[in-house]
C-alpha cells in the first residue's frame, strides 16, 4: 500500500542512520483492534517476533514495500515487526500517537532488533521516526464485515445512531436488562474507542427519531416507558457546548417514535411511526425556523421502517403494520416538489424492525425482526436500493443478525452498534462495520 506520509527522522546514534537509510516507518492505529487482514507471506509469518507482553499479530499491511505486523498493548502503545523487501531479518518496532486531526494521525515510531524489553533501551534503537499517515490508512482493509470495539456502556437496543464530526453517536434505548436509558456515547473510528463524557438525554427514551443538521443532533419525537408511549418533544444537541435544548414539539396528535427519518435541504422529514399503533403521519421540521409542517400521509400506516434521501427525494422502505411479523416489502418515494408519493420496486425481503443508511447514491437496509424462518426471529439480510434504476441488490448478510439498531454511514462504511440478537428483547454490545465492494 503506497503511503503519502511525511516522515521526519531523528536518529540519536550514528550507526542507526545507516540501518535506517531507505527505511520508512508506518503504523496501524487502535481502530483495527480485533480486526485481522490478509496474512503475510509464509516466510514473513514464520519470522514474526511476539512482543515481550506476548500479544500476537494484530494486522499486517504493506507500507511502501515494507510489511508491517503490529499488535496493540494495554498501555496504548503499538508494537510489532517490520519486514523489508530485501528479505532481511525483521526489526522490532513500537509507536505512540502524538497527534490527530480529522484527516491525519501522527505517531512516533522506534525500531530495534530483537529486544527483551519494550520499549528497548536507547542503545538498541536502530531508528526513530515521526510518521504522519492519512486516517484512511487505519480503516479495516477490504470489503465486508469487520468487528470493532464493543459499546463502552454495554448492550443496548432500540436506539438511533448518527454520524457527527467524524464520530458515531448512540443515543438512549434499552440496555441489556430492558431498562430504558438516557446515556449517550460516541465512537471514534480512528482510535476504535468509545467515550461517554457526553451530556445525557433530557429523559430516558427509546425508538427516537434522530437526524443531524448543521452540525447538531435533533431528536424529533420518541417513545417512553415500557408501554411505548409517544412523546412529541424535540431536543437539539450542540456538541460545541455539550448541551441539550428543547425546541418546538411536534403538533398535538402527531407525536410518535419508531419512524423513518431523513434530511433534505436542511429539513428533517419524519415518516410513519408508533402512536398507540402504526400511523401514516408524515411531517417535516425546519430547525432554523423551529417550525413543523404537516405533509401528505404515507400510502400505508407503518412503523419500524427504514428511510433515506437521495437526490432530493425521500424514500420509505419496509417496516410493519400491527405486529412484529407483519413486515412489508413496500418502497415509496416522496418528492417534495410535487408533494406526492410514488410506489417503487419492492424490497426483496419483506420485514420490519429494519435500519437504513445512505452510502453514495444507494440506500442500504439491514436486519429486522419477525423472521418465521429463524429460531431467533431476526433477519440477517442486507439489501441495497438504487433509486436511479429503481432496483434492489441482495448483499452479504450481517455478520451478526440484529434488529432494533440504528445504523449510520461514516467514511465509506456503515456502522452497526448494538441491537437485539433475538426477536423482542435481547440487546447486544457488539459493534461491527460493513464496507461495500469497492468502498
Amino acid at each position: 500500500m503506497a503511503r503519502s506520509a511525511d516522515v521526519a527522522r531523528r536518529d540519536p546514534l550514528e550507526g542507526a542512520r545507516s540501518r535506517a537509510r531507505g527505511r520508512r516507518a508506518g503504523f496501524l492505529l487502535a481502530s483495527l483492534l480485533g480486526v485481522v487482514a490478509a496474512a503475510p507471506s509464509a516466510s514473513a509469518q514464520s519470522a514474526v517476533q511476539l512482543p515481550p507482553d506476548g500479544n500476537g499479530t494484530l494486522i499486517t499491511k504493506d507500507v511502501a514495500g515494507e510489511r508491517w505486523a503490529i499488535s496493540r498493548n494495554p498501555d496504548g502503545t503499538v508494537t510489532g515487526n517490520v519486514f523489508t523487501p530485501d528479505g532481511g531479518p525483521p526489526s522490532f518496532v513500537w509507536c505512540e500517537e502524538t497527534g490527530i486531526t480529522g484527516a491525519e494521525v501522527t505517531l512516533s515510531c522506534r525500531g530495534a532488533d530483537r529486544c527483551a524489553l519494550a520499549p528497548c533501551p536507547p542503545d538498541r534503537w536502530s531508528f526513530i521516526s515521526d510518521v504522519t499517515l492519512p486516517t484512511s490508512f487505519f480503516l479495516p482493509p477490504g470489503a465486508g464485515w469487520h468487528t470493532l470495539a464493543p459499546l463502552g456502556l454495554g448492550a443496548r437496543q432500540e436506539h438511533p445512531s448518527v454520524a457527527l464530526g467524524g464520530e458515531l453517536y448512540v443515543l438512549g434505548g434499552f440496555d441489556g436488562t430492558a431498562q430504558i436509558v438516557a446515556s449517550v456515547e460516541a465512537y471514534d473510528p480512528v482510535r476504535d474507542v468509545w467515550r461517554s463524557d457526553i451530556a445525557p438525554l433530557p429523559v430516558p427514551l427509546h425508538h427516537a427519531n434522530v437526524a443531524v443538521v448543521n452540525g447538531r443532533i435533533y431528536l424529533t419525537g420518541f417513545l417512553t416507558g415500557l408501554g411505548f408511549e409517544p412523546d412529541g418533544r424535540v431536543f437539539e444537541y450542540d456538541p460545541g457546548d455539550d448541551r441539550w435544548r428543547e425546541r418546538r414539539a411536534m403538533p398535538p396528535g402527531s407525536e410518535r417514535g419508531a419512524s423513518g427519518v431523513a434530511v433534505i435541504d436542511g429539513r428533517i422529514f419524519v415518516a410513519g411511526g408508533l402512536r398507540g399503533g402504526s400511523v401514516a403521519t408524515f411531517s417535516s421540521y425546519d430547525p432554523v425556523a423551529d417550525e413543523w409542517e404537516q405533509l401528505p400521509d404515507l400510502p400505508l400506516p407503518l412503523d419500524h421502517l427504514a428511510a433515506g434521501a437521495v437526490g432530493g427525494v425521500f424514500y420509505a422502505l419496509g417496516g410493519r403494520n400491527g405486529t412484529i411479523v407483519s413486515g412489508t416489502a413496500a418502497t415509496f418515494a416522496y418528492d417534495p416538489a410535487t408533494r406526492e408519493w410514488t410506489p417503487r420496486a419492492d424490497m426483496p425481503t419483506a420485514r420490519g424492525g429494519v435500519s437504513g443508511a445512505v452510502l453514495g447514491d444507494r440506500i442500504y437496509v439491514h436486519g429486522g425482526e419477525g423472521n418465521r424462518q429463524s429460531t431467533t426471529g431476526v433477519y440477517p439480510d442486507v439489501e441495497a436500493y438504487d433509486p436511479a434504476t429503481d432496483s434492489w441488490e441482495v448483499l452479504e448478510p450481517m455478520a451478526l443478525p440484529r434488529h432494533g439498531v440504528g445504523v449510520a454511514a461514516e467514511g465509506g462504511r456503515i456502522y452497526v452498534p448494538g441491537g437485539a440478537v433475538s426477536q423482542g428483547f435481547g440487546a447486544s454490545a457488539t459493534v461491527d462495520a460493513w464496507t461495500p465492494s469497492g468502498g
